[in-house]
This record gives structure tokens, C-alpha cells and sequence, in this order.
């Protein structure tokens, strides 16, 4: 049986006295929506623009961020939970001085955690967050609770999902769950792998309709990242995009998450976001009233509906 909501730390609350510290998860419903990338380069970004960043790997069992770094730990959150090393022990450097804490790729005893023990490397987690303005935890995918322990003890949550519609499909079940498990939580969407602006607002009004019908929520677009070349060379070449190539789009695009994550989006691409959204709202409302009126029709399942919404 899971961790009960009730005994999970205050959202975001990752040290008594330690106010500035800002827990951040990313989540997804399935893998290859390109989480584990935007958390690496989204910590990277943080830390160009100024902020101290802890990046926690708690994809527990299938680590990888320590890879896709190119960093080669001595220590790992294995080491943590099987030899009962400090968890201060497996924080390592990374670029632009980050820290990291790998998971440790293909460890059982991290796959096979009671809930009891996730909860506590959470509370291990939080405890390192003094002189940190950022943690960032990469989740597991799914809605496990390995996945679901880290995703409470964030005071945000970045859902990742790409215009397929099996993933916006998934993107709505995990906002669900983290609004029945915490009706408070901050959830907001990333488009990842979009062809272009246009197709991620478009997935974004799609998904911000489905939250509100079936779920009554608000959730806001956190950012919109393309499809980009460089972010495969990037992670094929075992480094962050926005440090390989800092001046293609996507780089660009997470430049403004974070931007837009320390409350300070610059006027211009504020402005022309809200711009595509606006176009993209009078394309859904010609739709809408031009949809045929089926009379006596049975109501749909949820999924059903959502489905087909997506």
C-alpha cells in the first residue's frame, strides 16, 4: 500500500527554516516524451541564470541523468539505501555547477523499495536542499509510488507530453491523479517535440479543454519545446542540449521555462505566446459551434470521451 497523501511532507517544503528552496518535479505518463532530457538541461538553465540547482535522479532503478551528463558517480542513491551511506555522500558535480544525485542504473533494491523506504529518501532529499534555490527531481514515469512520493514533495509540476495523442491521453491520467491525491497542486503542461509553436498551443488548448471538463482544473502552459535535431546529437554526444548548442530553438524555448519558472518571462515572448493561444482559442470556437448536435446521444465513458478529445 502507497504513502497516504496526509503523510507526505508539505508540498514543496524541502527544509524547516530553509524558505527559498523551490522543489520542481517533472512527470509523465509513459517514457519517451523526453523527460530525463528537459530535466537536465532545465537544472543547467537554472544555474546559467544564477540559481544554485540540485538535480535528483528518482527514476529509482532506471537512473540515467548520471549518463546523459556524462558524470561517472562513485556513489549512487544504491549506495544510499543498501550500504546506508549519507545521502550528502552521492551528491556529485556537474556542468555549470550543478549537483547531482544519481539513481543507479538497473538496481533492484531501488526498484523493489517499500513505500516506507521511498518516503524515506524523499525526507533524505529534502534534507540536502539547505544553500539550494532549486531541486529538481526527475521522476519515474507512470504513477507509482516511487514516482508519486517525489511528485508530493514538490511545490511544482511540470507534466511532459508531445502532440501524440496516447500521450496527451496520458499527460490528462497523471494531472488526474495528482489532483485527486492533492487537490492544491500546481500542474503545468511542457509540449515536448512539438513540429512548431503553432502544434504545441494547439496541444495545449486540447489538453487545458479536456483538464477542465472532466476535471473542473486549471493548468497552465509552461512552455512549448520543438522538435530539434540538436537535442538528439546533444544526447547521443552524452551533454545537455542548452550547452552543446545554446543557440538553437529548443535551447532558446528552455531558456523561457525557466524564464517563466522564476517568474520573470520576458515581455516579447510572453506577449507572442499569449498571441498563438489567443489564435488557437477562435480556431477551437469555430469548431465548436460548427460540431453537429446529436439528440438523445448516451453519455460516454470518461476515458472514452477523453480519448477522443485528445
Amino acid at each position: 500500500m502507497g504513502v497516504r497523501a496526509a503523510e507526505a511532507p508539505e508540498a514543496g517544503a524541502l527544509r524547516e527554516g530553509d524558505l527559498s528552496a523551490t522543489a520542481v518535479a517533472l512527470a509523465n505518463g509513459k517514457g519517451g516524451v523526453g523527460k530525463s532530457c528537459l530535466s537536465v538541461s532545465l537544472a543547467v538553465s537554472l544555474a546559467e541564470h544564477g540559481h544554485k540547482v540540485l538535480l535528483f535522479d528518482a527514476d529509482l532503478g532506471l537512473a540515467s541523468l548520471d549518463l546523459m551528463l556524462g558524470l561517472s558517480p562513485q556513489t549512487t542513491l544504491r549506495h544510499v539505501v543498501k550500504d546506508g551511506v549519507d545521502m550528502a555522500s552521492a551528491v556529485i558535480s556537474g556542468p555549470e555547477g550543478i549537483d547531482v544525485v544519481s539513481g543507479g542504473a538497473g538496481s533492484k533494491e531501488l526498484a523493489d523499495l517499500t513505500a516506507e523506504q521511498v518516503q524515506d529518501l524523499v525526507a533524505k532529499s529534502q534534507s540536502l536542499a539547505s544553500g539550494y534555490k532549486y531541486v529538481i527531481y526527475d521522476t519515474a514515469s507512470g504513477l507509482g509510488e516511487g514516482a508519486m512520493a517525489f511528485l508530493r514533495a514538490a511545490k511544482r509540476v511540470l507534466v511532459v507530453a508531445t502532440p501524440e495523442p496516447t500521450s496527451i491521453l496520458d499527460a490528462y491520467a497523471t494531472t488526474k491523479v495528482l489532483f485527486e491525491d492533492n487537490p492544491k497542486a500546481d500542474v503545468s503542461l511542457v509540449v515536448n517535440m512539438a513540429e512548431d509553436e503553432r502544434q504545441g498551443a494547439i496541444v495545449f488548448e486540447r489538453f487545458k479543454a479536456i483538464v477542465g471538463q472532466f476535471l473542473n482544473r486549471e493548468v497552465s502552459l509552461a512552455a512549448i519545446i520543438v522538435w530539434d535535431v540538436s537535442v538528439a546529437d546533444a544526447t547521443r554526444a552524452r551533454e545537455p542540449f542548452i550547452l552543446k548548442y545554446p543557440k538553437c530553438k529548443a535551447s532558446k524555448q528552455m531558456d523561457a521555462l525557466v524564464e517563466w519558472l522564476v517568474g520573470e518571462p520576458e515581455a516579447a515572448e510572453a506577449d507572442e505566446r499569449i498571441s498563438v493561444l489567443n489564435k488557437m482559442r477562435s480556431v477551437f470556437a469555430v469548431f465548436k459551434k460548427s460540431e453537429p448536435v446529436e439528440e438523445e446521444a448516451a453519455p460516454a465513458p470518461e476515458e472514452e470521451e477523453v480519448r477522443r478529445a485528445a
